[in-house]
């Protein structure tokens, strides 16, 4: 029981750091896309 809770939350923590990284690299994207765009005008 107690090694399958552990399982489970390491694969939520797996989940949770993808979807973190995805969302700073989104973030990451638009910044840079707006400074170019600052930069051009």
């Amino acid at each position: 029981m107690e090694a399958g809770v552990k399982r489970l939350r390491g694969f939520l923590l797996a989940i949770f750091l993808v979807v973190f990284l995805v969302i700073v690299k989104q973030i990451l994207k638009i910044l840079l896309y707006n400074d170019k765009e600052a930069v051009i005008h």
